[in-house]
């Protein structure tokens, strides 16, 4: 596709809309929190990142909703314009979640060496850096061109979405104490539950026959599931103990 080609399509398509949607939204979350917590930055920074966190974990799911959502229902209308907009979701949940990272390590931990921190930091850090790259790694190779240098070796490397949401979660109840409570367990949780459902249904329905590698991949997902449900119900009870006390 060329220069003009690619112009043409991205000003007569949605991803112009999600790409101006993407930067209307990083002001409004800016503008409102600045406006809630001005008198206190220490809560401004806090409750900004957690707000970029929360977002881009919301992209996210939507990017990985739609692929599935259409192949089940196949005559749901605007199927070439969702599929063209899932790539832009995925560098929407990029953008989000490199805000998140700047504005709690440069604002709320200084910039300080991850080394020096506490353990518990050290690991919600690792957690979040991991998950990071796969996002940025993603973003930086949805396009077109892309595709077409790096062959098989792109599929592979976006099937990494699937890690990327697992590890953003995990890093999300390590180090966040609102990911640990009731309605973001059971938000999250019940999300990843219909996802997985909607992934095991197109697996089954597929004409072609499920693979071992399908099976492998949806069997290391819903472990991934039941043991993160798992440690974030007792991160919630250790909590309220401690809260009790």
């Amino acid at each position: 596709m060329s220069m003009r080609s690619t112009a043409r399509h991205w000003l007569g398509g949605i991803r112009l809309y999600i790409a101006a949607g993407i930067i209307l939204l990083t002001y409004q979350l800016w503008q409102w929190n600045a406006i809630t917590y001005k008198d206190n930055s220490e809560l401004l920074a806090s409750h900004l990142h957690e707000s970029f966190g929360w977002v881009a974990l919301m992209w996210l799911t939507a990017a990985l909703a739609i692929g599935p959502a259409y192949r089940l229902f196949p005559k749901l209308p605007g199927k070439l314009v969702m599929r063209d907009a899932r790539r832009m979701l995925g560098i929407g949940a990029a953008w989000f979640a490199s805000l998140h990272a700047g504005v709690a390590y440069i604002v709320s931990f200084q910039a300080a060496n991850p080394l020096s921190l506490a353990t518990y930091y050290q690991k919600g850090m690792l957690l979040g850096a991991i998950a990071l790259i796969i996002l940025l790694s993603m973003a930086f190779t949805s396009f077109d061109g892309a595709m077409r240098t790096m062959g098989p070796w792109w599929f592979k490397l976006h099937r990494l979405i699937y890690a990327g949401a697992v590890i953003a979660i995990w890093h999300a109840m390590s180090i966040g104490v609102h990911a640990t409570g009731i309605p973001a367990l059971v938000s999250v949780i019940g999300t990843s539950i219909v996802l997985f459902v909607l992934h095991i249904q197109v697996a089954l329905r597929q004409e072609k026959p499920i693979t071992e590698m399908q099976v492998l991949a949806l069997c290391l997902v819903g472990i991934a599931i039941i043991v993160l449900s798992n440690y974030g119900f007792q991160l919630h009870l250790d909590q309220y103990a401690r809260g009790a006390r």
